[in-house]
């Protein structure tokens, strides 16, 4: 059974959006983390070391975007978001066994590449599964 293509394009759009809901909740939990009592006892960083955990994520965020783009039109859309979501996941790892500070780098890092990557290419996959009536009525109902 199809789905009419209203609720298609709806369900595809909730889904893909899913990669720039990670790129706000990962900014969002980091904060707590750096200012729990276990993060503060396990790795003893002081006030730049946690910036850097931070901004780590929006780094690699900034590089994964700019490969996004080149690497969606060399592979595709689909496995650029697929290639996204397993840099996110082995960052998501390497941060969740970090041992010492340089692990928690390499996790912030893979992370934010992975949803940089999402961020940039998530759109684009989301206008190449419009419906063309649906791209009409858009187009009619902006200009």
């Amino acid at each position: 059974m199809a789905l009419p293509p209203k609720w298609y394009q709806f369900l595809v759009s909730v889904f893909a959006s899913l990669g720039s809901y990670l790129y706000g909740y990962d900014l969002g939990v980091i904060a707590e983390v750096i200012a729990s009592g276990n993060f503060i006892d396990k790795f003893h960083a002081s006030l730049t070391q946690q910036g850097v955990v931070v901004s780590l994520f929006t780094g690699g965020a900034f590089c994964g975007a700019f490969f996004g783009g080149p690497l969606g039109d060399i592979l595709g859309r689909r496995i650029t978001i697929i290639i996204g979501s397993v840099m996110f996941l082995l960052g998501g790892a390497l941060q969740t066994g970090a041992s010492n500070l340089e692990f928690l780098y390499s996790g912030r890092f893979f992370a934010g590449f992975g949803v940089g990557m999402l961020v940039m290419i998530i759109p684009l996959y989301q206008v190449s599964t419009l419906y063309s009536f649906i791209i009409s009525q858009l187009h009619s109902d902006l200009g």
